[in-house]
């Protein structure tokens, strides 16, 4: 499928336009996974709410925080535990988790792969690095649909009931977009081959939502990470200036999400540069002998 259909395919899924006749959407057997933590208040809200809608659920997914590992493997021994009927705290990454569950816990491939709702947005030039958004890659190199889901709270306490709550929207708004793809797509597997959909919800409440927008993943960065140093040897992270002359791409994610915009970005997980960069590289390097 070409770029151009896939980008079409997916509009019409979200915004509702009938590809077919709609078929009542049976239940899927879903592995769940993110990088906050299995027992994260996004994680386990999105459990309930897709088990409520009727969906079987595997929450394989790390025993600690593991933001920004990107689609990182954990090549060591890994020890699952298992705190409650089909979840299972894993000492890896959130990749490792879907390649551990697929292959060790559940003893067939799941129908959905879904990571998240992670606390904090994963958009423009963040989301090579996030963790959430590596566990759908994951997926993809298995075959397999994914959707990454990641939402700013608009609170930061998590024992505030305005955080609980707005969790418990983006996971109703999870599970309202499982069902659309369920029921719109032409073509078995949920979503065009190799494609993921990063989404991030804004934090608002739903009658503040502006929409749902398919973007393409920006550029523009808003900072840089940087390391400041705090004693002799010893660094800490911070969040330093964006790099100088970047500019946004059109119909990039952020400022759609900024004006209030609920954002789905296809992804497939690969890094080659647009076809153009591609064509001036060939031409460039031609000849070069190894």
């Amino acid at each position: 499928m070409t770029l151009m259909r896939c980008r079409a395919v997916l509009v019409l899924l979200v915004l509702g336009a009938p590809l077919c006749h709609a078929a009542q959407p049976g239940p899927l057997n879903i592995l769940l996974t993110n990088d906050d933590g299995w027992d994260s208040v996004g994680i386990q809200t999105l459990k309930t709410a897709l088990e409520t809608a009727g969906h079987h659920v595997t929450l394989v997914a790390p025993n600690t925080n593991r933001s920004g590992s990107s689609a990182s493997l954990t090549l060591d021994l890994v020890q699952v535990d298992q705190p409650s009927a089909n979840t299972y705290a894993v000492n890896g990454t959130p990749a490792t988790c879907v390649f551990l569950g697929i292959s060790g816990i559940l003893g067939q491939r799941p129908d959905l792969v879904v990571s998240g709702t992670n606390k904090g947005k994963n958009l423009g030039p963040e989301i090579p690095f996030s963790g959430t958004v590596g566990g759908a890659v994951a997926a993809l190199r298995a075959g397999l649909p994914a959707i990454a889901v990641s939402t700013d709270p608009p609170v930061d306490d998590e024992t505030d009931p305005v955080f609980i709550q707005h969790f418990q929207n983006v996971a109703a708004f999870t599970v309202r977009l499982i069902t659309r793809l369920q029921t719109s797509n032409p073509d078995p597997g949920l979503l065009p081959r190799r494609t993921a959909l990063n989404v991030n919800y804004p934090p608002l409440l739903p009658g503040q939502v502006q929409g749902t927008a398919v973007r393409v993943q920006g550029q523009a960065a808003a900072g840089l990470l940087i390391y400041r140093e705090v004693a002799p040897g010893v660094f800490i992270p911070a969040i330093g200036p964006p790099p100088p002359g970047q500019q946004e791409v059109r119909g990039a994610d952020g400022p759609a999400f900024e004006a209030g915009f609920v954002t789905i970005v296809p992804i497939d997980g690969d890094y080659t540069a647009n076809y153009g960069v591609l064509l001036t590289m060939a031409f460039v390097l031609l000849g070069l002998q190894p």
